[in-house]
């Protein structure tokens, strides 16, 4: 059984073995992580070469993921994608395995929103179109918590927290009610009352 968690990727290696649409959905999951990104394949599906990353033209190696924190397997040949397994295994490094043909260490959760409120959903790899549904309908209910008006929440929260320590629970629980507008506006009569 999997774990959900977050982690900070900022400057680990990711290495994806691969570059056909997964392993292009995959780095766009990744881009924003800020970590050392490459793409190893012999050729590349149309989209990569807009994105902020190391894409070598090559088959497999060995050598290519050493020193990886994680390595997505992500070719059409099912015999390379076990051999990278293998690899990571002998290496100790995480991977993800696309295809299925082992089970992964690693997970990629569908991601309901990409903003600074993560909400991600797994069904631990079983019945994936259950995900992509709930995924859709988290998105649909939660979508207007932008980081904008999230953002603006922290500063209601840190006026409150400051000023309003008696009313804080009432207070913050009644901001979530409110959409963008209503919430700026709260913010910026809290900020006048000080």
């Amino acid at each position: 059984m999997y774990t959900n968690l977050a982690i900070d990727l900022q400057g680990k290696k990711i290495s994806i073995i691969g570059a056909g649409p997964v392993a292009l959905r995959r780095v766009k999951t990744l881009i924003r992580s800020g970590a050392e990104i490459q793409v190893i394949s012999p050729r590349f599906e149309e989209g990569f070469e807009e994105l902020d990353l190391e894409c070598i033209k090559d088959t497999y190696n060995k050598e290519y993921i050493r020193n990886s924190f994680m390595v997505i397997a992500a070719t059409d040949n099912r015999q390379v994608n076990l051999q990278i397994y293998r690899d990571c295994k002998e290496l100790d490094i995480l991977v993800n395995m696309v295809d299925g043909s082992v089970k992964s260490e690693i997970i990629f959760p569908a991601q309901a929103l990409d903003g600074r409120l993560s909400i991600s959903v797994s069904t631990d790899g079983l019945y994936p179109l259950l995900s992509k549904k709930i995924k859709h309908e988290v998105k649909e209910k939660y979508s207007r918590y932008t980081d904008e008006y999230l953002a603006i929440l922290e500063e209601i929260r840190a006026i409150v927290l400051e000023n309003y320590k008696d009313r804080k629970n009432k207070i913050l629980s009644e901001v979530l009610e409110l959409d963008l507008a209503e919430v700026k506006n709260y913010r910026n009569r809290l900020k006048e009352e000080r």
